[in-house]
C-alpha cells in the first residue's frame, strides 16, 4: 500500500456525513412485496440462462486519444 492511499485511507476515517438540506422529495408508498409463489433460490440458479450473440467480423480497435 502506497503513502497516498495510507492517507486517502487516515482521512476517510475522519468523514463524517452532514444532514440533507433542502427540500425533499415526499416518501412514495410501494406495494408490499411478492412472497408467493416463484421458484426455490437454488432451482432458480440451476435454471438461469445467458444468451448472446456475437458478430463474426473482426473488430478494429483504435486507441483512445485524449
Amino acid at each position: 500500500m502506497n503513502t497516498l492511499t495510507k492517507m486517502a485511507l487516515g482521512l476517510i476515517g475522519q468523514l463524517t456525513p452532514k444532514p440533507a438540506q433542502g427540500d425533499a422529495a415526499p416518501a412514495l408508498p410501494l406495494p408490499p412485496p411478492q412472497t408467493g409463489g416463484g421458484l426455490p433460490l437454488m432451482q432458480a440458479l440451476r435454471e438461469r440462462q445467458s444468451q448472446r450473440e456475437f458478430d463474426s467480423a473482426p473488430r478494429n480497435h483504435k486507441p483512445c486519444q485524449t
